[in-house]
């Protein structure tokens, strides 16, 4: 099993669509050198909670990588086509956020 800190963001997105959702929009930043914010857009996670949404996540994250190596995946938000749409589309709209903001 790798260890999450060997983790690129561009692994970090493949595997997000290979797992979630092929056509999912996700997009992660660096929050330092070690450390990613980001989101999974799908229209999977319709009709989800929001538990089980991050399951799917963090389930995906756990088959991939050592579980107590989790520290550089700071916070991914799960979201629906939906809710990006009102959270608004523009790309920094959601790295902006006080709640992102805060997970660096």
């Amino acid at each position: 099993m790798r260890l999450a800190s060997d983790l690129t963001k561009d692994e970090l997105i493949s595997l997000m669509q290979r797992t979630i959702d092929a056509n999912a929009v996700v997009r992660f930043e660096d929050v330092s050198p070690v450390r990613f914010v980001g989101y999974v857009v799908s229209h999977r996670f319709e009709g989800m909670s929001e538990h089980e949404r991050q399951a799917l996540v963090w389930d995906a994250v756990r088959k991939e990588f050592d579980y107590a190596d989790f520290e550089p995946l700071a916070l991914v938000l799960t979201i629906t086509p939906a809710e990006y749409q009102a959270i608004g589309t523009e790309q920094d709209t959601i790295f902006h956020s006080p709640i992102v903001r805060s997970a660096s």
